[in-house]
C-alpha cells in the first residue's frame, strides 16, 4: 500500500519516517532553517547514486523507496518554510502546506517530486525545486497568473 496517500495517517507518521532514514546513518534530523536547506541540496546527490543503481540493477523504485526519501525532504520542507503536513484531497497525498508572503497557500508534493526526479534524473532537480519554491513564497500576488 502506498502509504503517501493513505489520509488516515497522522503526520507524525512522516516524521518517525524521517527518524527511521537518518537513524542507520546516525545522522540527526535537520532541525532548523539551514540544516534542512543544506539536506534539500544534497539530495540531488542522493538520488543520482540511487538511481544509477536502480539502472544497473535492473530494479524499479517502490512506494517505499519514495516514503523513506519523500518524508525527510517534507520534513525539510517544513522546516524551511514553517509549514505543515496535510493529506490534500486535490492532490489525493500528503503534502507539505505552507503559506506565501502575499497569503496564497502552497502545496510542496515532496513524494512527487521524488517519483520524477528518480524518473527523469537531473532534469527534475530536488535543488532547482527548492529554488522555484522560494520564488513561490516570496512572489507578489498575480505574479504567475
Amino acid at each position: 500500500m502506498d502509504e503517501t496517500r493513505d489520509s488516515n495517517l497522522d503526520p507524525a507518521f512522516f516524521k518517525e519516517k524521517t527518524r527511521e532514514f537518518f537513524a542507520p546513518m546516525h545522522v540527526p534530523n535537520p532541525e532548523d532553517a539551514k540544516q534542512a536547506e543544506e539536506f534539500i541540496n544534497a539530495l540531488d546527490a542522493t538520488a543520482d547514486v540511487l538511481t544509477a543503481h536502480l539502472r544497473e540493477t535492473g530494479l524499479t523504485y517502490s512506494d517505499t523507496t519514495i516514503l523513506y526519501f519523500g518524508s525527510p525532504l517534507g520534513e525539510a520542507f517544513r522546516i524551511l518554510f514553517n509549514g505543515a503536513w496535510i493529506f490534500s484531497q486535490k492532490q489525493g497525498r500528503w503534502v507539505i502546506k505552507c503559506l506565501a508572503q502575499n497569503g496564497d497557500e502552497i502545496e510542496i508534493n515532496v513524494f512527487r517530486k521524488i517519483e520524477k526526479r528518480i524518473e527523469n534524473g537531473i532534469e527534475d532537480s530536488i535543488s532547482f525545486y527548492l529554488a522555484s519554491i522560494k520564488k513561490l513564497m516570496i512572489a507578489d500576488p498575480g505574479q504567475f497568473i
